[in-house]
């Protein structure tokens, strides 16, 4: 094994000495038992203590909305615990007859991922729940010995950093204190594996775990993780000498971390739809134990939670899944919603969500744009066949970034057209590089390199109440919105050109156009001529180009004339070399993606107006025979020339 310290680390004198609360009614007969030296005893009336202070009916009432595995296929993944047959992050290992080995990583690459997720004991979990279904004491037995391998082996470390060791991050402290070891303790205790020895150790590790979390806290969505677990700690444990000060703590940062990590537009401050439902999940959590357990609960809590899940829904595309922006993912909302709806029930649009439309009603307004987060969700309407494009606008954020400024996402007719690279698994592969690249987005490269917040941005607590300079302008017939990027390019982060982007989303277009998409792209330099990319990510099944004019899967990209005779055009499908481009992810699994075409515009200027029309055909014939505009960074007008001899003359 890799580690020489065994677990606990607290002593029996220690715990039952200094770590109980003396004042908790049936302790003082454990600390005499302990002064004699008696152990053995100690242990026993500790046993019967916790046994007593346990509240099931309580507890389980907060896991009432989750739902549960189908049981042949819970008991599948019991069996599979049983055998040691675990699996983290995609990845299955077979430890077999010897015992689990904590500190283990099978993966072909040694993805840290793997080790660190393992201690969230997931399989402890799912061995609790097979207890809980069919009172087979096999499972419980199981459970007690994968956590005494656990215990044992995974000593408690030193103060560090919350981010450091392979079975003690905080974060994984949080998520064992909060999503994991309560329930596997609440359906357990009585059984016969889970004997008093073990009892006094599982809190032993407790009281170890609260130390950690409280000592060595960290920020963003792990804090929310810690503190989770701190006020579990406290409402559950409450025997423990310092459990009440750790919960003290813990709901104070709660509360103050509502103010420092949600926008006034309801976005958490990293920005990613993932992490968005991680910290709601984890507020809702906290939420719902302390009604169990009839503590007092904050308004802010309510106001905060029901914003941060209105987010989801005014973003979602017309599939009723969110988009995957940063390290996001595309998850359905009406599950989240409802999940959580109960403790909003005069909120008709939860309301609506979870009827399919039958009752309640949708948002007021079908585009809805995040002035502080800096992100555009416009849309035809509410409906599946609706058009959506999403433009991210705004700041780097405050974790999970992706160098995407001014990228743009289009949903049209049932389908995705323009895509992204997604979220990858957090190796050091190229294609976790590929994802958090510019590249790997809908936006531009100026001499081939990618946008650069990541080297000198550090977020700021002012941040949190900064707009972000987003410029939008909506109404019925065309919403618009623009932003600059002008944060420097390449490793040496160069700013010698700024990028602006308008995109223009003509929702009622003239002429009996379906609706469409204009992005009118400046790039401007200080100094000298660049070689400027434009790129856009087609998740198309064929793709035809006719000179620069390219039509994919129902979405024509299209240029003007001026621009065709300037400018250069590539197509690449899952390349890795020169540089890795033309992928998607279908998870945050590793290797689990496939490719797209990426399209990829050059063109050798200083200063450049650059006019793309994305029009998205619905099946049918394009309408549109050409476009016109000029280079001239000082020009505002497109002029489209229709099929049917018309033309048609916009102003940005």
């Amino acid at each position: 094994m890799s580690t020489t310290v065994v677990g606990p680390r607290l002593s029996d004198r220690t715990f039952f000495l200094e770590k109980l609360d003396a004042n908790f009614p049936g302790v003082l007969p454990i600390r005499e038992a302990a002064e004699k030296g008696d152990f053995a005893q100690a242990r026993a009336l500790f046993g019967k203590l916790l046994r007593e202070t346990l509240n099931p009916e309580a507890f389980f009432s907060t896991l009432k909305k989750e739902v549960p595995l189908p049981k042949d296929e819970l008991l599948k993944k019991a069996e599979d615990a049983c055998r040691h047959h675990m699996v983290s992050c995609g990845t299955a290992c077979d430890f077999g007859d010897q015992p689990v080995d904590w500190f283990s990583n099978p993966t072909y690459n040694k993805y840290c991922e793997w080790t660190w997720q393992l201690s969230r004991h997931a399989e402890l979990k799912t061995l609790a729940q097979a207890y809980r279904a069919t009172g087979d004491e096999r499972y419980a037995a199981a459970c007690a010995e994968l956590f005494t391998s656990w215990v044992r082996q995974a000593a408690a470390p030193d103060p560090c950093s919350g981010y450091d060791t392979l079975c003690w991050r905080t974060i994984e402290c949080g998520i064992r204190m909060s999503l994991a070891w309560p329930e596997i303790l609440h359906s357990l205790y009585r059984s016969e594996a889970f004997t008093d020895d073990v009892l006094t150790d599982w809190c032993k590790s407790v009281w170890e775990h609260g130390e950690r979390m409280r000592r060595d806290y960290t920020r963003g969505n792990w804090l929310i993780h810690e503190l989770n677990g701190l006020v579990h700690i406290g409402v559950l444990y409450p025997f423990l000498a310092d459990a009440q000060e750790w919960y003290a703590f813990a709901m104070e940062r709660l509360t103050e971390e509502l103010e420092l990590q949600v926008y006034p537009d309801g976005w958490q401050y990293e920005l990613t739809t993932g992490y968005q439902s991680v910290v709601i999940c984890h507020y809702m959590s906290v939420l719902r134990l302390l009604l169990a357990y009839k503590r007092p609960v904050d308004s802010l809590f309510y106001q905060k939670i029901e914003q941060l899940l209105l987010v989801y829904v005014q973003v979602m595309c017309p599939d009723g899944r969110t988009p995957d922006i940063n390290d996001g993912s595309h998850m359905e909302v009406a599950p989240l919603i409802d999940l959580y709806a109960d403790l909003f029930p005069e909120n008709s649009v939860f309301r609506w969500v979870l009827s399919g439309g039958k009752e309640g009603t949708p948002p007021q307004d079908a585009s809805i744009v995040f002035p502080y987060a800096g992100l555009a969700a416009l849309r035809t309407g509410w409906g599946e066949k609706d058009t959506w494009v999403f433009f991210d606008g705004g700041p780097f954020g405050a974790g999970h970034q992706h160098e995407d400024k001014l990228s743009v996402l289009l949903y049209a007719d049932g389908k995705q057209l323009l895509a992204e690279g997604n979220r990858y698994a957090y190796d050091t592969s190229e294609m976790r590089r590929y994802v958090l690249s510019t590249r790997g987005h809908n936006t531009a490269r100026v001499d081939g390199q990618d946008q650069n917040r990541r080297k000198t941005y550090e977020w700021k607590k002012q941040d949190i109440a900064q707009k972000s300079g987003l410029e939008y302008t909506l109404s019925p017939t065309c919403d618009r919105v623009a932003s600059v990027y002008d944060e420097g390019y390449g490793e040496e982060q160069n700013r010698d050109v700024t990028h602006s982007r308008c995109v223009l989303f003509m929702k009622q277009p003239e002429h009996g156009l379906r609706p469409f998409v204009i992005v009118v792209d400046r790039l401007t330099a200080d100094k000298q001529p660049h070689s400027y990319e434009l790129l856009w990510h087609l998740d198309s099944d064929t793709l035809r180009a006719d000179g620069l004019q390219v039509q994919a899967d129902s979405l024509h990209v299209l240029v003007p004339e001026v621009t065709m005779e300037k400018a250069s055009l590539g197509v690449v499908r899952g390349q890795q070399f020169p540089e890795w481009q033309g992928w998607v992810c279908n998870s945050a699994i590793q290797m689990d993606y496939r490719p797209l075409y990426a399209v990829q515009y050059r063109l050798e200027a200083q200063n450049v107006r650059w006019v793309t029309v994305l029009y998205p055909d619905g099946g049918e014939e394009c309408p549109i025979a050409g476009v016109e505009a000029s280079l001239d960074c000082t020009d505002t007008q497109i002029t489209l020339r229709l099929k049917n001899g018309e033309s048609w003359t916009i102003s940005e």
